[in-house]
């Protein structure tokens, strides 16, 4: 596998490898002239059209949102490696990483800080939804902690606008097994699946686990057919009436979730308050 730490993409050199996922490394760079910090993606090679062609249509999925819960796009690259040309994309730098990094598997998060995570998060699933655009592959992985300790939703290599999602009588299977809805299982998504993603966040946020662990065909199958362990049978220091509203967002059926992303992060917010005026 490349390491392309050291070299100069444009007028951007890369310093350090931040993150590697299936399709692309993530280094941090620095602009050669400003020192200004920034993010570089570079697909891994041999470059193919194909992934040439998926990156534009990130970069170009990018270039059309501005929000502050969303990682901002500053630049597309092309850049001679050898023998071919390497597309790369100039991304705003996170310097706390992930939430993954933040928080390890295992952890359970407080609930406040939970709470601001998921009002972050959903705000911008929202402001996509609202555009007809679905992520696709939310995850801890994909959420950015940004310089003004604001998050930054990321990871758009699997996003779809809901059109194309439409038109295609069954999608690929992208995304990550751990979060993934059911219906995006069996080659259909729609803007329910990223609430169902995030639910399953939330709920190892909430658990230190995911709802479903094991070998892929197990996990397929309880997304699709089990119910998951009642949160508070895990934590019982959890409001019955929080672990309830993660339950609504988990559900098998799409039209049994929260009308929208939003509805979900306002109705923890809401059981919480609840909780805390009785307490």
């Amino acid at each position: 596998m490349d390491d392309f730490s050291g070299l100069s993409f444009g007028a951007y050199r890369l310093t350090r490898l931040l993150a590697q996922g299936e399709n692309a490394q993530v280094y941090a760079g620095e602009h050669e002239r400003t020192s200004s910090q920034v993010a570089v993606k570079v697909p891994y090679r041999p470059h193919t059209r194909a992934t040439w062609e998926q990156l534009l249509a990130e970069a170009r999925l990018l270039a059309r949102f501005d929000h502050p819960h969303i990682v901002h796009l500053l630049d597309v690259g092309e850049q001679v490696l050898a023998t071919e040309s390497v597309v790369y994309l100039v991304l705003e730098y996170a310097p706390s990483g992930t939430l993954r990094e933040q928080h390890p598997k295992g952890t359970c998060l407080p609930l406040q800080k939970l709470l601001s995570y998921v009002a972050q998060i959903a705000a911008a699933l929202q402001y996509l939804h609202d555009r007809r655009v679905i992520h696709r592959d939310i995850k801890p992985e994909h959420m950015l902690m940004g310089a003004q300790e604001q998050l930054l939703l990321c990871g758009f290599g699997a996003a779809l606008s809901l059109q194309d999602a439409v038109s295609q009588k069954s999608l690929p299977l992208v995304g990550t097994l751990a979060y993934m809805a059911p219906e995006q299982l069996q080659g259909h998504a729609s803007p329910a699946s990223d609430q169902y993603a995030l639910g399953c966040v939330v709920y190892e946020w909430l658990t230190g686990a995911p709802p479903f662990r094991g070998p892929f065909a197990a996990i397929s199958q309880q997304h699709t057919g089990a119910v998951p362990a009642p949160i508070v049978e895990k934590r019982p220091q959890i409001p019955l009436a929080i672990a309830q509203v993660v339950m609504t967002a988990l559900e098998k059926e799409p039209e049994l979730r929260f009308p929208h992303v939003l509805d979900f992060a306002n109705a923890l917010e809401q059981a919480y308050a609840t909780v805390e005026q009785h307490a």
